[in-house]
């Protein structure tokens, strides 16, 4: 989970210098829409993990 993190802050960087958009309010509020997906999507996936392990 906090490996896949790291690339969190490389993809907005890189998004923003690519759409040559400054980071205003929008650009850090969608940044941190995209830290709570990745990290729900680590979440997810390490329960899912577990689960098949029990099997």
């Amino acid at each position: 989970m906090l490996s896949s993190l790291l690339f969190v802050p490389i993809g907005a960087v890189l998004g923003l210098l690519i759409g040559n958009v400054k980071p205003d309010f929008t650009a850090i509020f969608g940044v941190v829409m995209l830290v709570g997906i990745v990290v729900t999507n680590a979440i997810v996936l390490i329960d899912r993990l577990d689960r098949t392990k029990r099997r």
